[in-house]
């Protein structure tokens, strides 16, 4: 349960990361500052969503639990 969440939220981190070099490259180009704004609050949406899967790694950890392959 604990390792599709972090995966989850892993796979997400990487999607926005992505939008949001995607959303700021067009931004720039055209000028469109609500396209940088967009990538601003998804680069921003990022770490937290990285967060997770650390969290859900160290919780392993401490649980014992060696049944995730980075355990």
């Amino acid at each position: 349960m604990l390792a599709e969440i972090g995966l989850i939220a892993l796979a997400i981190a990487f999607l926005l990361s992505v939008y949001a070099t995607l959303a700021s490259l067009y931004g720039g180009q055209l000028g469109r500052t609500s396209w940088v704004d967009s990538a601003r609050n998804a680069s921003l949406l990022v770490f937290p969503l990285l967060t997770i899967p650390v969290l859900v790694i160290v919780y392993s950890l401490y649980a014992y639990d060696f049944s995730l392959a980075y355990v």
